[in-house]
């Protein structure tokens, strides 16, 4: 019987095992990478990422720039002693204007509410430790205050902790005062980290007050159902 087709030629084993060795060959060169290329391209990026990281470093705010942002430091004049003492002075009111409040009867202060509150009373310690060194002193202890035995039992400590601050933010005025009558004068990077950290100390007295104020709400509350 005739065949309707005709029949390819089968081509050697050993043609097709070269026609193999040839795509391997193609396929090796496109994929083995070129020596010497990786360094190049590292090579080529490292200035960039150093100039990146100057850039960076260079753009990292100093006490002097946060001091700005916060508007305490004037373009046109420096801080002086005497500005510091009216901040310390002002400082110091603000603190016995809290004392007054903790002195609420039947003040009740929860647990987190009395966490936070202790935490802004120690960052304040904390502040107060370094003004004080940059001006050239050391914290003193207060003395006992008589006749604070009707302060609630839950706002004690905080009383105790902010008589102290005051205490010590008074001593730091006084010092800072002797040096304006005696014509001394700190020097500007000190004058400035005073300045800075008597800033954090409002701040964190402010966010205290707003604490206790919620506390102060939920004690007259509590106090308006049971009446």
């Amino acid at each position: 019987m005739a065949l309707d087709g005709k029949i390819e030629r089968v081509a050697p084993l050993d043609e097709k095992e070269g026609r193999i060795d040839k795509m391997e060959t193609k396929i090796t060169e496109r994929t083995q990478p070129v020596e010497g290329k990786f360094e190049t391209i590292m090579d080529k990026k490292l200035p960039e990422q150093d100039a990146a990281l100057k850039t960076a470093a260079s753009e990292r705010p100093n006490v002097e720039d946060i001091a700005r942002e916060q508007g305490k430091v004037s373009n046109e004049r420096a801080v002086t002693n005497d500005d510091l003492v009216a901040r310390t002075t002002e400082t110091s009111q603000r603190i016995e204007q809290i004392k007054s409040e903790l002195e609420t009867p039947n003040l009740e202060i929860k647990k987190p509410v009395n966490r936070l509150m202790r935490n802004k009373l120690t960052h304040i310690d904390d502040s107060l430790r370094i003004a004080l060194s940059k001006a050239g002193t050391e914290p003193v202890a207060a003395p006992k205050v008589a006749g604070k035995e009707a302060v609630p039992n839950a706002a004690t400590k905080f009383f105790d902790h902010l008589t102290h601050a005051q205490y010590q933010l008074d001593h730091l005025g006084s010092y800072l005062q002797a040096m304006v009558d005696t014509d001394k004068d700190l020097s500007p990077a000190n004058m400035l980290a005073i300045q800075v950290k008597v800033n954090h100390i409002q701040q964190e007295l402010e966010f205290f007050t707003n604490l206790l104020n919620k506390s102060l709400e939920s004690t007259k509350a509590l106090m308006n159902v049971q009446v």
